[in-house]
């Protein structure tokens, strides 16, 4: 099967849309309706029988509100005509492809072959007969149900994230990436957001992603498996404790490791039971199963800004592991007050500490194992922070993993 095209139909989905007893029923509740009063037992015969000779290839990229309708036509059309006596023994012959082209034709609508699994092709709203509703005959709590049992992608629904581990939250560690969930659109350190409500995933995807590179991941496997804890319960469970949902092929390409998630199941994990909601996400990464430690990307760090000006240096607490070129971002710079009178000079400080913040970040020049440079002169300062220690990010050390969540969206409408 094309791996891109999974939810084509197939015989099996056949089978459960329309040869079964809950299809039979919903025909004869039509029935039942259009006729006024319930349906005789020789006419039930009757109408089972009639279904179970139609070809599935006939209606395998029928829409079934299409089938449904037809059917209930054709049927009451025999049925009037006989004057509501049909064959008990149901062994009438009757050409339902015949019937059936009359209705829906040949192929559908558009001339093009779907799946009534299709999104686009929702059925009609079900109704009612004086004999019962849906929830008494199929077991179904209301027209949602009877959609997931007919044409379940209607309901389907994707949502978008994107994990960066430049903002991922403070309790992160170099093995474990967490992100606080939010569903709004206030993005802050910590956090990663998709604007709306989602509940019962079903399955996620993750794209291609690159994670920086790491000794421990570059291993004669070219494998590295990716877990998120908050649907643990649903991934593979590997020996030496653990746990998975997507094995990622890697190339190692200078700094960094290329993961190719489309080498399994087109990066797509699938979930037997919806999960209902989660609060954070948390990612580790194996290789393919030792959890991989990778360095650290961020530090505390100190500046000196009259040393080597016009440039600054940067101190930072750890060893930093970078190289000339590489870009680091900084948060937290701060500087004393001043006088406010001292207008020019206030000015100057709020340029000094916005661009020191700045969201696109600065390029370095190593100086040693701890210590680099920026390109940039902060001798003009006045009344700084005495050892100010403030944030710095390293992006070489930074990774994005896209992911895709479908869901089962509560609230959608059957079209009319």
């Amino acid at each position: 099967m094309d791996k891109n095209n999974r939810y084509n139909y197939s015989t099996g989905n056949h089978n459960v849309a329309y040869n079964n007893p809950e299809f039979m029923t919903v025909v004869s509740m039509e029935l039942s309706k259009k006729m006024g009063r319930s349906l005789n037992s020789g006419e039930q015969r009757y109408v089972v029988n009639l279904i179970r000779k139609i070809d599935e290839d006939y209606l395998r990229y029928r829409k079934p509100a299409d089938v449904i309708s037809s059917l209930t036509q054709v049927l009451l059309k025999k049925l009037v005509n006989m004057g509501n006596c049909p064959p008990m023994d149901g062994t009438e012959q009757i050409d339902m492809h015949e019937k059936l082209k009359n209705h829906i034709g040949t192929t559908s609508e558009s001339d093009v072959s779907h799946s009534i699994y299709d999104r686009a092709y929702a059925p009609e709203k079900p109704t009612t007969s004086g004999t019962g509703n849906i929830s008494s005959i199929l077991g179904l709590k209301n027209t949602i149900d009877f959609v997931k049992q007919i044409n379940p992608l209607s309901l389907l629904r994707k949502k978008y994230m994107l994990l960066d581990s430049r903002y991922k939250a403070a309790e992160s560690t170099t093995k474990k990436f967490i992100w606080d969930f939010s569903n709004d659109k206030i993005q802050t350190n910590g956090t990663v957001n998709i604007v709306g409500q989602i509940r019962d995933i079903i399955s996620m995807r993750i794209f291609p992603f690159r994670l920086p590179y790491s000794a421990n991941a570059d291993t004669k496997q070219k494998r590295i498996t990716v877990l998120i804890d908050e649907f643990a319960a649903q991934s593979f469970f590997a020996h030496e404790g653990r746990r998975f949902h997507i094995m990622c092929k890697t190339d190692i390409d200078s700094t960094f490791i290329d993961c190719d998630t489309y080498f399994q199941n087109n990066g797509v994990h699938e979930f037997v039971q919806p999960f209902t909601t989660f609060n954070s996400i948390t990612v580790s990464f194996a290789n393919p199963l030792q959890v991989i430690e990778f360095e650290n990307d961020n530090d505390k760090c100190s500046a000196d800004y009259f040393g080597i000006a016009p440039l600054t240096q940067i101190t930072t607490d750890l060893d930093h592991n970078l190289n000339n070129g590489d870009r680091v971002y900084f948060t937290h710079f701060d500087i004393n007050a001043i006088d406010p009178l001292l207008v020019s000079q206030t000015q100057l400080n709020n340029i000094i500490k916005n661009t020191v913040n700045r969201q696109n970040g600065f390029l370095i020049t190593v100086v040693n194992s701890t210590n680099f440079s920026i390109n940039y002169d902060t001798s003009a300062i006045q009344n700084p922070i005495a050892d100010l220690k403030f944030d710095v990010f390293y992006d070489s050390k930074r990774f994005y993993m896209p992911v895709e969540l479908t869901y089962i969206n509560p609230i959608e409408k059957l079209r009319a």
